[in-house]
């Protein structure tokens, strides 16, 4: 039989040799190619995000600006709306007479700022001993000396103080950063006013009613004195408006009338404080604020701030000068359309607006609606002090002012209680309630109607 070849093993010499690889002139291949594709695609995708997040913000940026251009094209720009000092500025006047009133007492603190009303029938009314209390005060004795020692720091004052309200006065401060709580002059007029109403009231208790209408003509002239651009701004004034108004009634019902040239002046403050215009400066100003802020510092960009606010910062930037731009230019229209504006835009905020609208919007809607509840209550208050110069007040209304708070500016209502007559606005729900008004009668959610009673004796 043929002789079979001998077998060979696998793993010898020769076949060992026939299974190496051929010999290469190239160099080996990286065994970890998968780790450096990805590390590469990583540093790609790292450096587009940052251009595409560069290119957004710039963008963002662009189209906040395009919006300041606007506006300022319109005239409604946030460029030079605060005054520059006038060479004899009364502010620094004014300063020094609050200077010489504070710190009253700790007994008196509360005092200057009771309500008039409350104030004149505990002055007045000797018999009302116990019938009411103010602050610390336990007689009517240790009432009348508190006062006295009050009006003593308001004579020592009221040099600086009448020299200061001659003058123009402008307020100074850092007004363009939009440090708006950093404004002491706000509560020193305050405090001012509310002194001069406890002297008028208490002049008009002791028969002095000249001495009371002076007075209240200081209280309107340092409201007028704040016009400063500013929600926080308007909303003391307005504050300090209405507690001078509230004084013009219990003046009017509580002894004479003014004289002719007292009436005039008192009645040209009235007019210029009715037709001042709060809102669309103040807008403006908190615009001319957010957008110095978030050019400089970018405040949700903190350690603080969630993860990518930094980013978002430029598009909350843009979406809320849009929004203020809105509200700027819808400010222009009449208060009715200005109102239902910013009702609508309250409610959508919710849904859509932005974080910075967010958190400044509730003080917008605030102002807007004690803007108008101010101006109801100055046209009442200059129609019921032309018509406490009549000797007989008419059946039928004379000379009605046009309510703000109607959509379709019907006048102001009015009928006659016995000799007087009640004047009244149907107030922020619309309706009319005949001149009731829950604040009176301690109904919460009641009727709201702003009301000025003339009472004839």
């Amino acid at each position: 039989p043929p002789q079979r070849e001998p077998a060979t093993s696998r793993w010898s010499a020769a076949n060992l040799v026939a299974m190496s690889p051929e010999p290469s002139d190239s160099p080996p291949e990286p065994r970890h190619k998968p780790l450096a594709l990805v590390i590469g695609l990583a540093i790609t995708l790292v450096l587009l995000m940052l251009v595409i997040r560069a290119g957004l913000q710039a963008s963002w940026r662009s189209e906040g600006n395009a919006v300041l251009a606007e506006l300022s094209a319109e005239g409604l720009g946030v460029d030079d709306l605060f005054p520059d000092p006038p060479a004899k500025n009364g502010a620094p006047l004014i300063r020094r007479a609050y200077a010489l009133i504070d710190p009253l007492p700790e007994p008196l603190m509360d005092l200057p700022g009771a309500r008039p009303s409350l104030l004149k029938s505990a002055l007045a009314d000797p018999t009302a001993e116990g019938a009411w209390t103010l602050g610390n005060f336990k007689t009517r004795a240790e009432l009348e000396a508190g006062v006295e020692t009050i009006l003593a720091k308001l004579e020592a004052a009221e040099p600086h103080l009448d020299k200061g309200l001659s003058r123009e006065i402008v307020y100074l401060g850092d007004w363009e950063r939009g440090f708006e709580a950093d404004m002491p002059f706000l509560m020193e007029v305050k405090q001012l006013v509310n002194v001069l109403s406890l002297r008028a009231s208490w002049r008009s208790a002791k028969g002095d009613a000249p001495g009371a209408y002076a007075d209240l003509e200081r209280c309107l002239r340092l409201t007028l004195s704040l016009r400063l651009p500013q929600l926080i701004t308007r909303l003391v004034q307005i504050a300090v408006c209405l507690k001078s108004l509230e004084l013009l009634e219990d003046l009017l019902n509580g002894g004479p009338t003014p004289e002719a040239s007292q009436q005039a002046r008192l009645l040209t403050l009235l007019s210029e404080l009715e037709q001042l215009d709060g809102m669309t400066p103040s807008l403006r100003a908190e615009l001319q604020a957010s957008s110095v802020i978030s050019d400089s510092v970018p405040l949700l960009g903190s350690e603080e701030a969630p993860p990518g606010a930094s980013f978002l910062w430029g598009y909350w930037r843009k979406e809320h000068f849009k929004e203020m731009a809105a509200l700027i230019r819808a400010s222009q229209q009449p208060a009715e359309e200005f109102q239902a504006y910013v009702a609508e835009f309250e409610e959508r905020l919710p849904k859509e607006g932005n974080v910075l609208s967010k958190l400044l919007m509730p003080a917008i809607a605030r102002v807007v609606t004690k803007n108008r509840t101010c101006r109801a209550r100055l046209r009442l208050a200059i129609w019921g002090l032309e018509l406490a110069q009549w000797d007989e007040l008419p059946a039928q209304a004379t000379g009605a002012p046009k309510d703000p708070f109607t959509l379709d500016a019907k006048p102001c209502g009015y009928k006659r209680e016995g000799r007087g007559v009640l004047l009244w606005s149907v107030g922020e729900d619309g309706r009319d309630s005949q001149g009731t008004s829950a604040d009176l009668h301690g109904i919460e959610g009641g009727p709201d109607d702003l009301s000025f009673r003339l009472l004839r004796k």
